[in-house]
């Protein structure tokens, strides 16, 4: 099997480690950076959120959201 190097920036670089180490930590082995390409591409192909849960994603474009009438004073 043949392999190709992709280049990242050391913030994305960083971020795919704070993922590893997470998994790791809850599961007890370590995944290699394929391995972490692979999932996320998974994810996103089987329709799933990507991003973690706990982060809140919000539209402030006025027509495809409410937020700003349940805001407004």
């Amino acid at each position: 099997m043949s392999h190709v190097v992709i280049s990242v920036s050391p913030e994305t670089k960083q971020r795919i480690d704070v993922l590893r180490d997470q998994i790791e930590s809850a599961n007890g082995y370590r995944l290699s950076y394929s391995d972490i390409v692979k999932m996320l591409l998974k994810t996103y192909e089987d329709g799933g959120p990507v991003k973690d849960e706990r982060q809140l994603e919000v539209d402030f474009g006025e027509d495809r959201s409410d937020i700003l009438e349940r805001y407004k004073g």
